[in-house]
């Protein structure tokens, strides 16, 4: 986390798993800018979030796409890992289309 985002962005205390209010599904918030789980020593906090990220970003988790022209894509944000700059932290969806 840089100097700058730190800055910027105010700490603020998030629920680990969120219920999805469309499907009622449950789904896990968690990042590299996760610091620490409330109710837990903090490196017993650290190494759950550690283990956390690692099985919630394997391959079988996380879709990746390769954009070609007229490629439209629709994603929920509240459940989605958005650490590639998308600029979408703030909603619970958006939409993209490549263009030439």
């Amino acid at each position: 986390m840089d100097e700058a985002f730190q800055k910027n962005t105010p700490p603020a205390n998030q629920r680990l798993v969120r219920t999805l209010p469309e499907t009622g599904k449950k789904a896990l918030l968690v990042g590299s800018y996760t610091t620490r789980i409330h109710g837990l020593p903090i490196e017993e906090g650290k190494a759950l979030l550690k283990e956390l990220l690692e099985w919630s970003t394997q391959p079988q988790f996380v879709y990746r796409h390769t954009w070609r022209v007229n490629d439209s894509l629709c994603m929920t944000t509240v459940a989605a890992c958005t650490g590639d700059g998308l600029g979408i932290a703030e909603s619970t969806s958006a939409c993209f289309t490549a263009q030439p």
